[in-house]
């Protein structure tokens, strides 16, 4: 029995989240923590047209709302 790390886990939620196709899609801060390579595949997939979910992602990373066409700026 292995416990799973943070990164594991934040990988399995976004599986789940993708998997139930929900309407609307809250990724709140979760993709500051990933990796370069996890997070590119992540919005890869976030952004793929075959989703028609609202998204709406809160970052603190510059570099990671860059990846959105539409920002708003607290």
């Amino acid at each position: 029995y292995k416990t799973l790390s943070t990164s594991e886990l934040q990988k399995l939620m976004f599986i789940r989240a993708i998997l139930t196709k929900p309407l609307v899609l809250v990724v709140d801060e979760a993709l500051d923590t990933l990796s370069e390579t996890d997070l590119a595949l992540i919005i890869e997939i976030l952004q793929n047209p075959i989703y028609t979910w609202t998204l709406i992602v809160t970052t603190r990373r510059e570099s990671i709302a860059n990846y959105f066409e539409h920002q708003i700026k607290l």
